[in-house]
Parts: C-alpha cells; structure tokens; sequence
C-alpha cells in the first residue's frame, strides 16, 4: 500500500527517522516542524495521512487536529498522534474526541507503526468520517485543550523549576569541584591542570589553566589563556611533531593519550614533562582536551640510569659463562640467563618450559631435593642465618643427550617480612675439572696398581707366584676393578683371578721376552655393568697392561740371565774341581831340560805338563836362544 504521508513534528532526528521509516515502505512523505507549517503544507498537497506530534511551537498538535476537522478539504484525513510529552489517558481521550483515528506514545518499533498507519489508511478508505460537531461541543473542546494546556504548561515550569535548581546545584559543585581540584594541583608538585579547546582549523586556546603554570612556564593563568602559544612553543622542535601525532591518533578514537616531552624550562634548560590528556568532541566542531602535564626529570634521570644498569646487566648476562637462574619452591625455573644455551644448550624460554626432573640426572635430583628439605627446615628455627648459601655439584642434561656437571652457590630470595619466597643462583660448568679429577683418580688408581706390582716384582719369588700375584693386582688399575677379571699366559702355564670369565669385552697385552712372545696378559670386564652394550676400554688402560707387560718381560728376562750366569759358575766351579795341580819336587834335567815322571820315565816338559793339566802349548824361541841358534839373525831384523 502506498500513499502520501505529513509528519509534524518539531525535532528533526525525530523526522528524519520517521520520514527514512516510511519511505522504504514506498511512501511519498511531507515534513513539517509545527502545527502551522502543516496547515499550509497540507492544503497544498493533500496528504492521505498526517501523523503529528503535540507538544510544538507555534501550533501543537491539538489544534492542528481541530483545524483539519473544521475545514471541508482537510477533515476527511486520517490523523495520528504520536507523542512522548502527552502520555496520560485523558490526553488520549482528548485527542480521540478531537477525531484523531490513532494515539501513540513514541517510540514505537518500525514494523509496529507500519502497520498501524495501514490499518488507518485501510479503514479511512471504508469508513465514513463523522458530522461536524456542534457548537456547545466545540466550547466543550476549548475549554478541555485549555485545561490540558495550563497543566503541561505547569508541570513545564515546575520542570524548569527543577532543572535551574539542578544547573544551581551543579554550579555549585563545579565550583567546589574546582577548588578542590586547584587545591590537589597546587599539592601535587610539578603538575599542571589545564582545558585546551582545538579549534576546527587546528588553531588552540586555553580555556582553563591552574596556577601552577607560573612554576612550569613563568606565566600567569591569564596569559595562558590569552596566548595558548607562550606554552606550546616551549615543547622542544624534535618533540612537537611526535605530539601532534599522538593527539591525532588519540582524536580519532576518542581515547586518552600518554606521552613524554621535553619542554623549556623558565631557568633556561631542559626538563621533561609528562603530557596526559583526554579528547571530547562537541557540538560545534571543535575538539576539547582535559590534561594534565607532570614535571618528570628526576624519573627520566633515574630511568636512564636504570637503562644504562640493564644494559650493561644484559652485556653481561648474555656474555658471561656462568649461568644466573631463579627458581620458586617447587623447583619450577622462572627464570634464566641466556647463558645456558652455551652450557647445555637449552634457550632460557625452553628452560622455563622444563620440570626439575627434565634438567637433573636421578642422583643430583635426590641431592637437590634433600636439600631443599633440610633448608625448610633451617628455616623453621630461629637465629638461622637468613643470607646464608648453599653450594651443590650437581649433573644436568644437555640438549643433546649428554650431561654436564656445574657448581652451583644457592641464595634465597625472601619478601619483605625475610619469609622465604624463591631461591637463586649461579652455576658454572666444571665438567672438564670433574673430568680432570676423574682422571686423576684413575691415574691414581693405575699408579697404585703399578706400585704394588713393583713391589712383589722385587720381592724374591718364583715366576708361578709372580704370575699369580700380579694377576690379581691388575684388575685394581681399571676403571671398574668390582668388575674386572684377569688371566695371564706364560708359555703352557696359565695364572687366573677367582673371578675369571672369558666375555667379550677384553683386553690384552704380548709377553714378550728378548724379543720373544712366550704369552700374554688378559684383562675382562663381566657382565653387567652399566653402559655394557657400549663398554670400550681407556687408552689408559691400554697403556696399563702394556706396561706391566714390559715390566714382566724385563723381569721374566732378567731371572733368565740370573739362571744362566749361576749355570756358568756352577760348570766353571765344576771344571775347577777337576784341574789336576803340580806340587812337590820336580826333577829336570840341567842340559835339556827333560822332566822325569813318577814311573821313572823321562819326559819332554811339555808333554809332563799336558798330562798333568788342561793347558795348550805353542812353540817359538825366545830372544836368548834365537841369538844362540842363530846369531845375528835378530840384528838383521
């Protein structure tokens, strides 16, 4: 259904939303702001409808009603009322009487007030309107829209009444509310009140002002407002750009901004200042800013200071060795250097994320725990040292697989009542010095074992005994001698610990003697020990039983040349014995020297001699004879 529709009514976001509501159901529509403009707008342009509101200028709707029933063109037009000022149901019935087909009190959802105009405009179309009303019922009508009139009329001024009694009372408090605030602002040192009004073209005027300004700028209230630029222009050049933005960011959202700048000081220097301020668009255009500036250069100082202590905090937490980790009492790490990734490879977010038993082996995770348990309970007695430290070696996992060994000095953290809240501290990897001590030890132990084979190396024994005793010395030089077993081999003699088995796992060294292999000397390691499947024997280890291999073969080569110089004396002692010795008188021929034996016969003396001894004879002449028997043969040589 379609049609034209006049809407009276003297708001105009009220027409504007009745005329929208309309037109999307198709009708042609008509506005008018009062009673009069209606009358006029309606004899120009009948309207199938007048939907009107009561309480207006110039003409209510009352007696716009009463004129289109009293005039032939307009009284056959369908009229509603729709009002928000007349609700009572004698203005209802009154407006009834008047001939209005409708009486709605605004507002009414879009899709109800649809449908009441089509009812209206449906039933107008069948519905013959009624008679001019007499006389006495028109004086009737006067006499009712009066009455009605002076009470709106009075219960208006009792309104105004009010309402100048609010606006008094408001005054008031503002006044109060201003008092006190330039009482806070003259008790807040550094801090500046102040209402700045932007107009639509950027250009600002203070509208308020505390007197504080004449410490922050050295001027009065009455010059900053008189001159918004006497302040503005101090903000530092690099600084009033980044403010401009701030402002406009905050303008387009209507939010309060926060920002710091540096700004002129009356003394002649520099000072910070921090600017607070929050934007209200009004009516006109223009934009109002509610502030407040905060002298803030100690802060600034001291935040810089803070500044350059974080980083050099930071220089040194991200270069340091040692790691620098606070834990609470559950052991939950909350937080840790970026150190760590260095030691044990984990990031400090990673670390965080971990449980204590994902970052100690089972042991050091016992240690921990058990100390934990006692500091609970040191803390319990009284006179325990509040700032004492606890030092743990304790075993951690890497990130790949293996573990590392740090030291670590434990403090606790406390509140300010010293009750104990979480505990902190620093660690260092000692790894390699554990390792180092490790190894020593293990030196240590091969030494010992070396010592006490020289000793019953010296001892005087047999080689079977040797054997023996240094195959169950040898075991005490290894890395794990609770599980070690030893055999040694010399020739078809073999010389074995109580414990000996054969197992995969072994070890073995030549025994060599003069450059000989007469056998061998063997080291196992049973079954069972842990890491079993991976068990490799130390280089030292190797170096070990290679030196007590040497060490026996020197020994067993040494008691070889001992035995064969006491068989040499024993034969030259026997062959001694049997050497036949000349004794008693001995006759010998004076001319030719021939000795006579004991049978009587006469004999050469080398032939005596032979007989009688071991000796060998070569023949030659001495000098004396030579010259004898051949004179001059020695003058010629």
């Amino acid at each position: 259904m379609t049609g034209r529709i006049l809407i009276v009514d003297d708001n105009k976001d009220n027409l504007s939303v009745l005329k929208s509501v309309l037109k999307a159901q198709g009708f042609d529509v008509i506005l008018a702001e009062n009673g009069k403009d209606a009358l006029e707008k309606a004899r120009l342009s009948l309207p199938d409808l007048i939907v009107s509101d009561i309480l207006m200028p110039v003409m209510d709707g009352y007696a716009l009603c009463m004129e289109c029933r009293a005039n032939d063109l307009l009284k056959s037009i369908p009229f509603i009322f729709y009002t928000a000022t007349y609700t009572d149901a004698k203005d209802e019935a009154f407006a009834l009487n008047l001939g209005a087909q409708k009486f709605l009190i605004k507002p009414q959802e879009s899709s109800v007030l649809i449908k009441i105009i089509q009812e209206v405009l449906e039933n107008s179309r069948t519905v013959k309107q009624s008679a001019d009303k007499p006389l006495g019922e028109e004086m009737e009508f006067f006499r009712k829209y009066n009455e009605i009139l002076f009470k709106k009329l009075e219960k208006k001024i009792q309104d105004l009444e009010a309402t100048n009694q609010h606006l008094q009372m408001l005054d008031e408090e503002l006044q109060a509310s201003k008092s006190r605030l330039e009482s806070i602002t003259q008790n807040i040192p550094g801090s500046m009140i102040y209402q700045a009004i932007m107009q639509r073209d950027g250009e600002r005027k203070f509208t308020y002002v505390s007197d504080s300004v004449k410490k922050l700028y050295g001027i009065s209230p009455d010059e900053a407002i008189a001159d918004a630029a006497k302040i503005y222009s101090n903000v530092h050049e690099d600084d009033i750009v980044l403010l401009k933005q701030a402002e406009d960011k905050a303008l387009k959202t209507l939010s309060t901004f926060q920002m710091d700048v540096r700004v002129k000081d009356p003394s002649g220097g520099i000072r910070w200042s921090s600017l607070t301020s929050t934007p209200a668009l009004m009516q006109n255009g223009t934009v109002c800013w509610n502030g407040i500036e905060t002298v803030i250069t100690e802060r600034k100082k001291e935040e810089q200071k803070q500044k350059e202590t974080a980083e050099r905090y930071k220089f040194l937490a991200e270069n340091m060795n040692d790691i620098l980790w606070i834990m609470d009492l559950d052991l939950k790490t909350v937080y840790v250097t970026p150190s760590i990734e260095a030691v044990l490879g984990f990031t400090p977010e990673e670390r965080m994320q971990q449980s204590v038993q994902e970052q100690l082996t089972p042991d050091s995770l016992s240690v921990a725990l058990k100390t934990l348990d006692v500091e609970k309970i040191l803390e319990k007695r009284e006179n325990t040292d509040p700032d004492r430290k606890v030092t743990l070696v304790l075993e951690y996992y890497h990130k790949n697989g293996t573990t590392r060994w740090l030291d670590a000095i434990i403090s606790a953290i406390r509140d300010e009542h010293g009750v104990l809240k979480a505990i902190y501290g620093v660690s260092r990897d000692i790894t390699e010095k554990k390792q180092a001590e490790k190894e020593l030890l293990e030196r240590v132990k091969e030494l010992n074992c070396l010592y006490s084979i020289a000793n019953l190396i010296e001892g005087s024994r047999s080689l079977p005994d040797l054997f023996q005793s240094v195959a169950n010395q040898l075991p005490s030089g290894f890395v794990y001698p609770e599980v070690a077993c030893a055999k040694i081999v010399f020739k078809d003699m073999e010389f074995e610990t109580d414990n000996f088995r054969e197992t995969k796992w072994k070890i073995s060294s030549t025994l060599n003697v003069r450059g000989e292999a007469l056998g061998s000397l063997n080291v196992f390691y049973l079954d069972g020990i842990p890491g079993a499947e991976d068990t490799t024997f130390l280089t030292d280890e190797h170096n070990l039983i290679k030196a007590v291999a040497e060490r026996l073969g020197r020994v067993i080569e040494r008691k070889q040349y001992e035995e064969e110089r006491e068989n040499l004396i024993s034969e030259l002692q026997h062959a001694m014995s049997e050497v036949k010795m000349l004794s008693g008188l001995l006759p010998i021929c004076a001319s030719c020297k021939k000795i006579r034996d004991d049978k009587g016969y006469w004999n050469q003396i080398e032939s005596y001699i032979q007989d009688h001894s071991e000796a060998e004879f070569t023949h030659g002449l001495c000098p004396e004879c030579a010259e004898k028997l051949y004179p001059g043969f020695l003058k010629g040589k």
